[in-house]
């Protein structure tokens, strides 16, 4: 996709033109995409998204990861699946594989300046 994050490893070296500026702010506006980046800076390789689910869920309910139930892990799942990974991955500020459903780290995932607690 045209106008997105550039794969190199300072996100602020994107915003060129507006339209980039403007895709990157509507990328991040959601907090559960904010979380996932945040969460995705503790990770040095491809991480199941079943885990990054289990992860963000938890973080979510501010609670253990195998305190969540199952439902709400699954919820988050199918949320990350089809709605929020492919958006971080269009942006590069993650990689999704889609079929091996894993999501690894890229270059610009540290240079994103959030951090959720």
């Amino acid at each position: 996709m045209s106008n997105t994050v550039p794969t190199n490893s300072d996100v602020r070296s994107v915003a060129t033109d507006e339209s980039s500026v403007d895709e990157l702010f509507d990328v991040l506006t959601t907090e559960r995409r904010r979380r996932v980046l945040s969460i995705m800076r503790g990770y040095d390789s491809p991480v199941p998204v079943e885990r990054l689910a289990q992860d963000v869920a938890a973080q979510e309910a501010d609670a253990a990861a195998m305190t969540v139930p199952e439902s709400t892990v699954r919820d988050v799942h199918v949320s990350l699946h089809h709605r929020h990974l492919p958006k971080l991955d269009d942006a590069g500020l993650l990689d999704y594989d889609h079929d091996d459903r894993t999501v690894a780290p890229t270059s610009a995932t540290d240079g994103v300046p959030i951090d959720i607690e």
